[in-house]
């Protein structure tokens, strides 16, 4: 996505783009696609040589590094769904250790529940997006403002708060939706 947009830049700013930046985009994007996308569980994967799901996947669809509906996205999407949405807020991952590497429970992060509501939205799930929506409007606090992460037992807010990449990705999903 870095090298797409230097691209795109370049094309604005100069009307000139070094041709190396399309080859290097492309052996990127080859790579990715032969390397992190498992058609055994029909998704992209956190890592080359494993098969576990990561949530950040999402920004692959978000960022338009592969199209919305492609069929390779919509699996992704599922896969989140299925392993990392638990009780209407998504982990980034699950480990026997928390996201930080250290002992200890972490909750399901904001600005990842709404990734999924935009992905949920573009990709033709309207009413999953919107259901999913209103159980992230009754998460936030009294003040109005959301924190890092959600403990979905409690509703407990955990990490930074507030959390400026939680309140920028709900408003980005209010604009999508």
């Amino acid at each position: 996505v870095s090298v797409v947009r230097a691209i795109e830049l370049a094309d604005h700013f100069t009307g000139e783009v070094d041709p190396e930046w399309i080859v290097l985009k492309d052996e990127i994007a080859t790579s990715i696609n032969e390397n992190s996308y498992k058609p055994e569980i029909n998704a992209y994967t956190s890592a080359y040589d494993e098969l576990d799901i990561d949530a950040s996947v999402l920004a692959m669809g978000l960022y338009g590094f592969v199209p919305m509906d492609d069929p390779r996205f919509v699996g992704t999407i599922k896969a989140v769904e299925d392993q990392l949405l638990i009780k209407n807020t998504v982990y980034r991952y699950l480990t026997e250790k928390s996201e930080d590497g250290l002992e200890g429970h972490e909750g399901g992060w904001n600005i990842l529940t709404l990734w999924l509501i935009k992905c949920y939205w573009a990709s033709g799930r309207g009413d999953d997006a919107r259901k999913l929506f209103q159980v992230v409007r009754k998460n936030i606090g009294a003040t109005g403002l959301m924190a890092e992460q959600v403990d979905p037992d409690t509703l407990e807010s955990l990490g930074n708060h507030p959390q400026a990449y939680s309140h920028l990705a709900y408003i980005d999903a209010v604009i999508a939706m």
